[in-house]
């Protein structure tokens, strides 16, 4: 079972789905271009976390960040997990 804790800021809604996403302790990393200053602080997280990130090739990401219009609040963000990977969508 996840836990929200340490996630900033904590999420408005969460909805629980069946099925269960694991590594083991690699995750192949998919960033958007322009995310440079992102892109350090996360790399920072999963580093103090013990999580070792490669850089995705192929197509496939098991860990894939993504920019969203649609997203409108200043902090906003959308985190899909399944099975194979999860994918974490932001303003």
């Amino acid at each position: 079972m996840g836990s929200t804790e340490g996630l900033i800021p904590l999420p408005q809604m969460i909805e629980s789905r069946e099925g269960v996403f694991s590594c083991d302790g690699r995750l192949s990393v998919d960033w958007p271009d322009a995310w440079e200053a992102e892109r350090g602080v996360v790399e920072d997280w999963f580093e103090r976390s013990g999580l070792v990130l490669t850089e995705a090739s192929g197509g496939h990401a098991d860990l894939a960040f993504e920019q969203n219009a649609a997203i409108e609040e200043v902090e906003g963000y959308r985190i899909e997990v399944d099975a194979s990977s999860v994918k974490v969508f932001a303003a």
